[in-house]
């Protein structure tokens, strides 16, 4: 099995919206390490069920979000799924008619720029369930052998360097 994956986001169910993770490392480093508030509200920013806690700063490791082993994923989220490799990628794409890529473009952009009304993200979220495969526009299939796997396509982050 792949190491599991850390979270640069999640969706805060206290507000509704997903934050990131130097929200509740600044919020820890004001409170002397207490990050309260958070604690049992941090969830996956895709599925919004798998409960996630902070691992701390460290010497050699910056501080980020993993699920915690008691929670579960939706069977559609792409954070359960090992990352595809760079020529899956480009296979997969290369098969793609120009409409299926602007599809799946649609979608991407729908996670990037979330809508803040709830009214909004629950259509959202509508329209990429009822997308090929009724999975994440972040997974791709991968054929090995006659077994179609899916992969995760690797998320950046915005802040980051």
């Amino acid at each position: 099995m792949a190491k599991p994956k850390s979270f640069e986001e999640f969706y805060y169910s206290k507000t509704g919206r997903t934050c990131n993770v130097k929200d509740v490392v600044d919020y820890s480093k004001k409170n002397h390490g207490n990050y309260t508030p958070f604690e049992g509200a941090m969830f996956c920013p895709e599925c919004e069920k798998a409960e996630l806690f902070l691992v701390r700063e460290t010497s050699g490791k910056r501080a980020h979000l993993k699920k915690k082993p008691s929670s579960s994923h939706d069977d559609t989220c792409s954070y359960i799924y090992e990352y595809a490799s760079k020529t899956t990628i480009q296979n997969y794409v290369k098969g793609l008619t120009n409409s299926q890529i602007q599809d799946k473009l649609n979608s991407i952009m729908h996670i990037l720029f979330k809508v803040k009304n709830q009214k909004s993200n629950i259509l959202i979220k509508k329209n990429i369930s009822n997308s090929k495969n009724n999975s994440s526009p972040m997974l791709i299939p991968e054929v090995k052998k006659d077994v179609i796997e899916l992969k995760s396509l690797r998320r950046k982050s915005l802040s980051s360097w």
